[in-house]
């Protein structure tokens, strides 16, 4: 060996000692820098679909947002939300009702009820008269200023007008609430509110005075004058006046067919009471007591 390479050796064999003795200090080991990236990899990783997910949950919880808004938007129409059937004097109508049931609605009569509602409620207003048919079911009432008529399915006539209430079962059975009293009826029953008795049955009225317009007849059993001539200016559309006093005082007991023109119908009353009828056209009459 050279004395060159000789020199080198005894070189290398220095370094070696001084790198044995050398201390190099490093705040974290080897495994812990390698953890640290799988961690920083792992999360660059699931950024994105976490992301995504976050997003499609907002989107699903805005949807649950618009389903339940929408629907107590719809409850709150079917709430709300009434249809009206209004029948002008010397007319009558039909009315279907969701359900299947028909109201046939007398002149100068008014009904109302919820459509969007009617199968959570069987519920309808009523001022004049109606005669109902109803389909079997869940409970259908119909209230007026006087009170409520109720039933499960069955055929009734419902007479409102002023103090007026008078109830008439046809079919099946119906139950009568008005002044805090409650009356059932069966079929060929009618009742009605009589001053100081209030609500109570008459056994005395027959199917025909009780549903009368449905027969195209005016029947009048002891009825006051008054009511009588309310009735034919109704019926007829017709303005009729008069000078006499008290005509609640007068009753008149009577049948004549519908057919009869106003005119007609108004002379079989006035003869009945020796009054005198004039009329200036079609549409307006006068009666008169021949005594003045």
């Amino acid at each position: 060996m050279s004395a060159e390479n000789k020199e080198w050796g005894k070189e290398e064999e220095r370094i070696d000692e001084v790198l044995k003795g050398a201390s190099f200090k490093y705040s974290r080991s080897k495994e812990d820098v390698w953890s640290k990236m799988q961690e920083q990899l792992g999360s660059e990783e699931d950024r994105s679909p976490k992301t995504a997910g976050t997003a499609q949950l907002n989107w699903w919880k805005m949807g649950v947002a618009a389903s339940v808004t929408l629907t107590l938007m719809i409850g709150l129409v079917a709430i709300f939300y009434s249809k009206t059937v209004e029948v002008s004097r010397g007319e009558t109508a039909e009315v279907s009702l969701p359900d299947g049931s028909i109201v046939s609605l007398n002149s100068e009569s008014t009904l109302s009820y919820k459509p969007l509602g009617w199968y959570f409620s069987r519920s309808a207003e009523l001022s004049g008269e109606a005669f109902f048919d109803v389909e079997k079911g869940s409970k259908f009432t119909i209230n007026s200023v006087n009170g409520s008529t109720s039933v499960l399915g069955t055929s009734f006539n419902i007479y409102s007008r002023g103090d007026d209430y008078r109830v008439f079962c046809e079919t099946g059975k119906v139950y009568v609430v008005a002044e805090d009293k409650e009356v059932t009826l069966i079929p060929g029953e009618y009742a009605e509110i009589k001053p100081v008795v209030g609500l109570s049955k008459n056994e005395d009225i027959s199917r025909d005075y009780a549903i009368s317009w449905r027969l195209n007849k005016f029947i009048y059993n002891t009825t006051a004058l008054d009511k009588v001539i309310q009735d034919i200016e109704r019926q007829y559309d017709v303005q009729i006046n008069t000078s006499i006093k008290g005509l609640q005082d007068y009753h008149y007991t009577g049948i004549f067919q519908r057919s009869v023109d106003a005119k007609s119908a108004l002379e079989i009353i006035c003869h009945s009471f020796d009054f005198v009828l004039t009329s200036d056209s079609n549409h307006s009459f006068e009666i008169s007591d021949k005594k003045n």
